[in-house]
């Protein structure tokens, strides 16, 4: 039976290829990035199972809309797949205060507000599934 996923971070990468995996499968997929253009070739070929949503993981206002839009379309979410991060290369000496603090929000607390929004929902339905941001 095809679950509802909400993956976050899919313009590239991992997030990006699980996403284009679970559509194969026929699952739901709430596909999430920063900038929705970057995912929108992934919902064209499969209009009814998933949808490109925008979300900034580190604006809650965000966070709540993107959850509250698919739930809306699917119903319910089984499946949060917390994927969204950066990287931030350079010498720690010569780094951007600014910059090194964006990627802390985004790769520390973007992983904890996600499930801190989803996961009352998801217990509520006995259906509480995460799976970690990857790393890298």
């Amino acid at each position: 039976m095809p679950k509802t996923w909400f993956i976050t971070g899919c313009s590239t990468g991992l997030g990006r290829a699980i996403a284009q995996h679970l559509i194969s499968l026929g699952h739901n997929v709430a596909i999430t990035a920063r900038n929705p253009a970057q995912i929108a070739d992934l919902v064209v070929d499969h209009p009814q199972t998933s949808m490109a949503i925008k979300l900034d993981v580190t604006d809650q206002s965000q966070i709540d809309q993107a959850l509250a839009m698919a739930t809306m379309r699917f119903g319910a979410i089984d499946v949060l797949v917390n994927n969204a991060g950066v990287s931030y290369f350079g010498a720690f000496e010569d780094s951007d205060p600014d910059a090194v603090r964006a990627m802390f929000d985004l790769n520390v607390w973007g992983p904890v507000n996600m499930p801190r929004a989803a996961l009352p929902a998801m217990r509520r339905r006995r259906s509480s599934s995460t799976s970690p941001r990857s790393v890298g």
